[in-house]
């Protein structure tokens, strides 16, 4: 998904949907972790995300859009 970023690994989080719906982001153990508007959030432990949240994995930032 994001090429080849030296701060991101193959596995570093995935992004799905909750069984109530709703987007969620979770962290796969990554060695950089990922954050949500600028809070890393803990491994394995599924964050719901919302329009207009920032999702950062190691250096790379993404907005979440509609």
């Amino acid at each position: 998904m994001f090429g080849q970023h030296g701060m991101v690994s193959g596995r570093h989080a995935s992004i799905s949907s909750s069984p109530s719906g709703e987007w969620q982001v979770t962290d796969l153990g990554s060695t950089n972790g990922t954050k949500v508007n600028g809070t890393f959030i803990e491994p394995n432990i599924p964050v719901i995300i919302h329009v207009g949240d920032i999702i950062s994995f190691a250096n790379l930032d993404f907005q979440v859009t509609p």
